[in-house]
């Protein structure tokens, strides 16, 4: 995408196409981490006056519906973390925050410790999924090099079709590393529940 500048209806179009696909329009972030987006912000910017004044241009006044996305999705995360959390100390016990290594960028959320087998658990909700593979590839970039041991990322949301993210998983340009494994609630639960606590 260096020095390359789209025309205007270019972006237009993506911005219209992730709405139609997402149900709503994209935000800075949504729009530069985009594996389809034509360019970057930066570029638009420089040539077109910002990202926010072709979106007004667009007679696009998405603020409000977007901070009541936020809030939905938050809310959504908070009830399904809280399962999470509830199962895993009734099962484990023991569980610790854990940094990989002294960055505290590099940090999983959870470090559980159960019979012979310590591992680390990503969890996040998304409620698409391209922000999905989004999540996936940038806890993958953030985690990959910090840690040998095994991370679970473990998607929250049920809804999503689990048959497309696991194809798009299979197909991902970039395979996923070894001691990284992307699963959903339910079967993540279902897996621990095979595991031994600490005694």
């Amino acid at each position: 995408m260096n020095g390359y500048l789209p025309p205007k209806q270019k972006i237009i179009n993506f911005i219209n196409d992730f709405k139609k696909e997402e149900g709503h329009y994209p935000s800075v972030t949504e729009f530069n981490e985009s594996p389809f987006s034509p360019c970057s912000t930066k570029t638009i910017q420089r040539h077109y006056g910002g990202f926010i004044k072709i979106k007004k241009e667009m007679g696009i006044e998405d603020y409000d519906l977007r901070k009541k996305v936020a809030s939905y999705h938050s809310a959504q995360h908070y009830d399904t973390n809280t399962d999470l959390n509830n199962f895993l100390f009734s099962k484990f016990k023991v569980i610790i925050n854990e940094e990989h290594n002294e960055n505290t960028r590099n940090k999983s959320k959870y470090g559980i410790y159960s019979q012979n087998y310590h591992f680390f658990i990503e969890n996040f909700f998304t409620t698409s999924i391209n922000n999905t593979m989004n999540c996936i590839n940038q806890r993958i970039k953030k985690i990959k090099d910090s840690t040998k041991e095994d991370v679970y990322l473990v998607l929250m949301n049920e809804e999503l079709d689990k048959k497309t993210i696991y194809k798009n998983i299979k197909f991902k340009k970039n395979p996923i590393p070894s001691n990284i494994k992307f699963m959903f609630m339910s079967e993540f639960i279902k897996y621990c529940e095979t595991l031994k606590p600490v005694v």
